[in-house]
C-alpha cells in the first residue's frame, strides 16, 4: 500500500462522509481506511446507513475489530437492518450506541432498545453500551 494512504483515506472519509451516497462501496472504503484496527470509532459518521455498515463489517479488512462506536439517530433507517449488520460481524464484542443531541423525544431510543431485546443471540455475544440519552429514556420507561 502507498505510505500514508490509509491515514489520508480515513481523514477524508471522516471529513466528507455526509457528502457520500450510501452505497456498499463506501463501506468497503471504510474497511480499507480502518483495516487492522481493533476499535472502530465511527461516531463522526453521522449518516451511516445499514447498507454501508453491513459492507464494512463483512470485510476481511476489519477481522480484528472487536469494538464499535456509532452514532445512531433517525438518519439510519430500519433498526432491524442495523442490528443485522452488527450481527454479521462475529469478532465484535462491544458496541457503543451514541445518540445525537437533536433528539426530540425518547420514543426512538425505546423502540431501538426493544428491538435489541428481541436479539438474544446478540446480547449473549456482545456487550452493549448506551449513552446517557439512551439510559434516561430507558429508565423512565422500564
Amino acid at each position: 500500500m502507498i505510505p500514508g494512504f490509509q491515514i489520508r483515506l480515513r481523514q477524508r472519509l471522516l471529513a466528507r462522509f455526509k457528502r457520500l451516497r450510501p452505497h456498499r462501496s463506501v463501506g468497503q472504503l471504510l474497511a480499507v481506511a480502518f483495516e487492522g484496527e481493533t476499535r472502530l470509532n465511527w461516531v463522526k459518521l453521522r449518516i451511516l446507513t445499514a447498507t454501508v455498515l453491513d459492507a464494512a463489517l463483512k470485510s476481511d479488512a476489519l477481522k480484528d475489530a472487536t469494538e464499535l462506536s456509532i452514532r445512531i439517530d433517525l438518519t439510519w433507517g430500519k433498526l432491524s437492518l442495523i442490528l443485522d449488520a452488527i450481527s454479521s460481524a462475529p469478532p465484535l464484542r462491544h458496541v457503543c450506541f451514541v445518540e445525537g443531541q437533536s433528539r426530540e423525544d425518547d420514543e426512538e431510543s425505546f423502540i431501538f432498545w426493544k428491538a435489541l431485546l428481541n436479539r438474544q443471540e446478540l446480547l449473549k455475544r456482545i456487550k452493549f453500551t448506551f449513552t446517557g440519552a439512551y439510559s434516561k429514556a430507558l429508565n423512565s420507561r422500564l
